[in-house]
């Protein structure tokens, strides 16, 4: 049996080496559409790629920290972002008369 710390450890890894491959991949992924006047699939699977390289590398590099119980900044911190999140994203969708309807440009 793998020891607590051990198994935290490999969990924030994979973590950190999954978020960072879809923030590669979508970054580049953007980046490439906008240099080539859009995405096809050979550009595609080079963000891909580069998502795949940079998650692994993370994944990787990132060192066992030691974890301490959030402050009441940090508890701050995180409600703030959640209602600027909130904020940002949910202001799509709003009632109009007897319907719901979808702020979206297309």
């Amino acid at each position: 049996m793998k020891h607590p710390t051990t198994a935290s450890a490999n969990g924030e890894k994979f973590s950190v080496g999954v978020l960072t491959f879809v923030a590669v991949s979508v970054t580049s992924g953007i980046a490439l559409a906008m240099v080539f006047g859009g995405l096809a699939a050979p550009l595609a699977a080079w963000a891909l790629t580069l998502g795949v390289i940079a998650g692994i590398a993370a994944g990787f590099f990132t060192k066992e920290k030691p974890h301490a119980a959030p402050d009441a900044w940090a508890v701050l911190m995180f409600c703030v972002f959640g209602l600027a999140a909130f904020r940002a994203f949910f202001w799509l969708i709003y009632s109009s008369g007897d319907s719901w309807r979808i702020l979206s440009p297309y």
